[in-house]
C-alpha cells in the first residue's frame, strides 16, 4: 500500500478542526487497523481534512472494518451522554448497534462500488443525551477510493438534522385539523417559532460548510460536487459561465444540463431583475462570500414561473495563486420552512385576535406554565400592564387565601396534561376581589403539548347566590324542626294514652295539636323551602291579631328533662298583633334552648309584659348562665356558643332575624351561675 511523504507532514493535514481536529491527532491510532497516520493513503488523508474545516455535519467510514471519523459539525449531533467521544476510532459495527442493521447494507452498496445513496427525511434512531432518541436525516452516503486498491477505500456521509422541520411539517397538519372559532386553538407557540428560527439559523451555518474547501485535486473537487448530496455549482469568470452544477442544483433551478457552458442569465433568463446576478457579481469582484437566507427567487419550473425560497452560500473561488476565477453556490430550498413560518405566524394573529374579541379573560401559557399573552378583557379588569403580570406576575393578584391551592389545580393540570378547571378569587383594578371559573385546554401537535389556552369566567353573582341559597336552605331545614319536634312530642303521648280511655279527652287535645303541627310542617314547606317567595332579603310576614295563649299549647307540648316545671308568667288573653307562626317558632325556640341548656333548672318562667306601645316576651331558665364574651354573637348565623352552655347556630339567627322583620328587639341577659333570660319585643298599636 503507497504511504504518505512523513508523519508530520500527514498530521499537518489535520491542522486546526476544533474539537475533532485535536481528537484525531492526539488518538493512538496505531491500536487500530489503520496504524500511524504516515501510511495512511493520500484520499483518506484527504478527505478527514475536508471534514475538518467545513462547518457541515460530516462522517468518514474507512476500510473493511468502516473505521470512523467525524468534524466538529457532525460531533454536535451526537449530543451529549451518548456516543461521543468513543465513536471515534470505532467501528460502525461496534457504534452503531441499534441501527446497523439498517444502514450497513446502505454503507456497502456504496463500498462494493455501486450508486451513491442520497434519502430525505428520513427516521434513523440514535443512542444520545442518555436515552434512544427518534431522529429524522436527510443524508448522503458517497464512495471515497483508495488509490492503492479500488476496491477498498470509504464512505464519506454529508448529512443533516431534520427532526425539527419534520415536526414543523406535522405541527402545520395538526393546526389545520385543530383550528376552528370555538376551541381557541393555534398551531405553534413563540418558543416553536424560536425553535424554528433556530432551525433555519443553523440551516445557514450548516451552509458555510463543505464551502471551505474541497480544493486539492481538481478532478476529485469535481466528482465531489457530482455526488454530493447539496444542491452545489460553479460559475467561471464575470460573465458567471455555469462551469458545472449537480443533479440537486439543477432540480432547484428546474433545468437539464443543456444550461451547463452557458451563461447564467442565458441558462436562467428569469432571474433577470432579481437581486442575483448583482449578488454575483459583488463576490467575484470583492472576493467577500454572500450568505442569504430565505431569499425569495422566481424561477420557472415546467414553463411556469413559481416562487422559492432559499438559504444560499456565494463563496469565491480562487486559483493557487489566489487570483478569483469564480464563484461556487451552495443552496438549500426552506420553501417549505418558510411557508410553514408565515403560517405559524397568521395562526397566531387570528387566535389572538379572536381572543382579543371575547368578554371573557383569557391568556396563553407554556408547557411550563408561564403566561405570554393576556387578552384585553384581563387589562381591563386588573388595570396592569403586560411587564406587571407576565410569566408568574399574575400570582400577585391571586387572593391569598386561594393561592395555594389555586396552584396546587394550575401544576397538577399542567402535569396531566388535559384540560380542567378551578374556582379562583382574582383582583380587580378597584382593589376587589372576586370569584372566576378558571378553565384551562392544552393544544397538543404530536401529541405533546405546545401551550395551554385558559379562560376566566366572573362567577362572583353565582357564587352569592349559591351562598344565600345555601343559608335559605338551612334556615328552612331548621325551621321545620320545630313543628316536627311538637309533632312528635303528640305522637308520643298518644301512644302511650292509647288503650287508657279515660283520657279521650286529652287524646282528643292530642289529636288536634298534631294536625296543627302537621300544618305547621305545611306551612314551612311551602314558605320556607320555596325559593322564589323566601330569602335572607325578603321573608314574607303575614301579620295577624292573636291571643297569647294561643302559643301555650305548643309550649305545652315540649318535652321536658326531669322535673323541669314551666311556668306562664302573663296574661292569657293579652292581644298580640304578629306573624303567629314565626313568633311560635321564636317563643319555642327560646323554650328548647333553656330546657336543653339549663337541665338542672326546675322552673322554666315564660313571661310576656305589656308596655305603653310594645310587649316584651322572655323566657328564663336557672342553669350555669353563658360567659359574657359569647354573648354579642350569640345571633350571629352558624355562632354556637359553648355546647355546655348554650348553642344559637340557625336557631337563634332566625329567631333575630323574625323579630328584626317585625321592628322589634331581640336580646340575652345571663350571669354566670345564675341562668339566663332570653327576650324580645313586639312593637303594638295602643
Amino acid at each position: 500500500m503507497p504511504k504518505a511523504n512523513t508523519s508530520t507532514d500527514q498530521i499537518s493535514y489535520f491542522k486546526g478542526g476544533g474539537e475533532m481536529g485535536q481528537l484525531i491527532r492526539s488518538y493512538d491510532w496505531s491500536q487500530t487497523n489503520l496504524g500511524e497516520p504516515s501510511t495512511w493513503p493520500r484520499s483518506l488523508i484527504f478527505s478527514i481534512k475536508l471534514i475538518l474545516n467545513s462547518k457541515y455535519p460530516m462522517f468518514i467510514w474507512w476500510g473493511p472494518d468502516f473505521v470512523q471519523f467525524y468534524n466538529d459539525a457532525y460531533r454536535v449531533i451526537l449530543g451529549d451522554r451518548g456516543k461521543h467521544p468513543l465513536a471515534l476510532g470505532q467501528t460502525g459495527a461496534a457504534c452503531w448497534p441499534e441501527i446497523w442493521q439498517v444502514i450497513e447494507p446502505l454503507v456497502e452498496q456504496v463500498m462494493s462500488g455501486g450508486e451513491s445513496v442520497w434519502q430525505e427525511d428520513s427516521l434513523i434512531p440514535i443512542f444520545r443525551n442518555g436515552k434512544l432518541e427518534n431522529v429524522y436525516w436527510t443524508f448522503g452516503y458517497s464512495k471515497i477510493e483508495d488509490e492503492s486498491d479500488f476496491n477498498l477505500g470509504g464512505v464519506l456521509v454529508v448529512c443533516s438534522e431534520t427532526t425539527t422541520k419534520i415536526k414543523s411539517h406535522e405541527s402545520i397538519i395538526e393546526n389545520n385539523r385543530l383550528q376552528n372559532r370555538l376551541n381557541f386553538n393555534l398551531n405553534i407557540t413563540n418558543k416553536n417559532l424560536a425553535e424554528t428560527n433556530k432551525k433555519l439559523g443553523q440551516t445557514q451555518k450548516e451552509l458555510r460548510k463543505l464551502v471551505h474547501e474541497i480544493i486539492d485535486s481538481e478532478s476529485r473537487f469535481r466528482n465531489m460536487i457530482e455526488q454530493a448530496p447539496a444542491a452545489i455549482g460553479t460559475l467561471k469568470g464575470p460573465n458567471l459561465i455555469i462551469e458545472s452544477a449537480n443533479e440537486k442544483l439543477l432540480s432547484l433551478w428546474g433545468k437539464t444540463s443543456s444550461i451547463i457552458n452557458k451563461p447564467l442569465i442565458d441558462g436562467l433568463p428569469e432571474i433577470k431583475g432579481q437581486p442575483f446576478l448583482h449578488l454575483l457579481n459583488i463576490v467575484y469582484t470583492s472576493g467577500k462570500p454572500f450568505y442569504g437566507n430565505e431569499v425569495l427567487a422566481e424561477l420557472e419550473h415546467q414553463n411556469v414561473l413559481r416562487k422559492f425560497y432559499f438559504n444560499f452560500v456565494y463563496q469565491p473561488l480562487k486559483n493557487g495563486f489566489g487570483n478569483i476565477t469564480g464563484v461556487i453556490i451552495v443552496a438549500v430550498d426552506v420553501t417549505e420552512i418558510v411557508l410553514a413560518k408565515k403560517q405559524i405566524e397568521e395562526s397566531e394573529e387570528e387566535l389572538r385576535t379572536l381572543l382579543n374579541s371575547i368578554t371573557q379573560i383569557s391568556w396563553t401559557n407554556t408547557p411550563g406554565g408561564e403566561v405570554d399573552f393576556y387578552n384585553q378583557s384581563w387589562y381591563d379588569y386588573t388595570g396592569k400592564s403586560f411587564e406587571d403580570t407576565a410569566a408568574w406576575g399574575w400570582k400577585s393578584l391571586v387572593h391569598p387565601d386561594d393561592l395555594d391551592s389555586m396552584l396546587k389545580n394550575y401544576l397538577a393540570l399542567l402535569e396531566s396534561k388535559k384540560s380542567g378547571e378551578y374556582e379562583v378569587r382574582i383582583k380587580n383594578v378597584f382593589g376587589h376581589f372576586r370569584w372566576h371559573l378558571a378553565r384551562l385546554r392544552p393544544v397538543k401537535v404530536l401529541k405533546e403539548v405546545n401551550y395551554w389556552v385558559g379562560t376566566a369566567t366572573d362567577i362572583q353573582e353565582l357564587k352569592m347566590a349559591q351562598q344565600r341559597k345555601d343559608e335559605i336552605i338551612g334556615i328552612a331545614s331548621h325551621a321545620l324542626k320545630t313543628p316536627i319536634t311538637s309533632l312528635k312530642a303528640s305522637l308520643q303521648l298518644l301512644e302511650r294514652m292509647k288503650d287508657d280511655t279515660s283520657k279521650n279527652d286529652m287524646m282528643s287535645k292530642l289529636i288536634v295539636q298534631a294536625n296543627k303541627s302537621i300544618d305547621k310542617v305545611n306551612s314551612q314547606v311551602d314558605e320556607l323551602l320555596n325559593l322564589g317567595n323566601v330569602s335572607n332579603e325578603n321573608l314574607p310576614l303575614n301579620i295577624t291579631t292573636f291571643q297569647i295563649s294561643e302559643l301555650y299549647d305548643s309550649c305545652n307540648c315540649l318535652e321536658k328533662k326531669g322535673n323541669q316545671v314551666l311556668v306562664f308568667d302573663s296574661d292569657i288573653d293579652l292581644l298580640i298583633n304578629a306573624d303567629k307562626p314565626r313568633i311560635d317558632q321564636v317563643v319555642v325556640n327560646f323554650l328548647n334552648n333553656a330546657i336543653k341548656y339549663a337541665p338542672d333548672s326546675k322552673e322554666i318562667v315564660f313571661s310576656v309584659i305589656k308596655e305603653t306601645n310594645f310587649i316584651k316576651v322572655s323566657v328564663s331558665d336557672n342553669g350555669p348562665g353563658i360567659s359574657p364574651s359569647k354573648i354579642p354573637h350569640l345571633f350571629d348565623l352558624h355562632y354556637q356558643a359553648n355546647k355546655s352552655t348554650r348553642s344559637s347556630g340557625l336557631g337563634l339567627f332566625i329567631c333575630s332575624d323574625i323579630i328584626k322583620r317585625h321592628g322589634g328587639e331581640i336580646g340575652v341577659n345571663s350571669e354566670m351561675g345564675k341562668g339566663s333570660t332570653f327576650w324580645f319585643t313586639l312593637p303594638q298599636n295602643t
